[in-house]
């Protein structure tokens, strides 16, 4: 629960996202004159370039090479965005194999990785007891959650 501009309480979950982006919008101001964004053309043009530079880059990886990836990851490790570990995956490789295989060939052969892929969680862990405004916010501990693979 959050407390809106004018004071209201908000309990609903759209609301409080509403609520937070504008904040820090306004904390952050606007974006800085000089960064350039780019488009994900851009990125999957300038990594075709890169795969294509290098010879063997570019051949498909087999199904035995994505498996000696997976295996060997440490399976205790924090799971991955979608709530799966290294653990996980060795332990239903013979279901799920072939199925990641070509999920990691479809990325390299279309030059395109899914943004969920690439994603982090920013968790707001505030340094007071129930925080109901965003002010409340200011004094935090920002605590990103990634996935690694070792």
């Amino acid at each position: 629960m959050l407390k809106n501009e004018e004071g209201n309480k908000v309990t609903d979950l759209k609301e409080l996202g509403d609520i937070a982006e504008g904040f820090y919008k306004r904390l952050m101001g606007r974006k800085h004159p000089y960064v350039i964004e780019e488009s994900d053309e851009f990125y999957s043009e300038l990594l075709r370039k890169t795969l294509s530079s290098d010879e063997g880059l570019c051949d498909p990886d087999t199904e035995e090479e994505v498996k000696s990836v997976v295996f060997a990851m440490n399976g205790d490790k924090s799971p991955g965005l979608d709530g799966y570990s290294a653990a996980f995956f060795q332990h239903v490789w013979p279901v799920t194999g072939a199925e990641v295989t070509f999920a990691i060939q479809t990325c390299f052969h279309d030059s395109k990785m899914p943004r969920e892929v690439n994603a982090t969680i920013l968790a707001l862990v505030p340094k007071i007891q129930n925080p109901d405004e965003m002010r409340f916010f200011l004094d935090l501990s920002p605590i990103a959650i990634l996935s690694t693979k070792s």
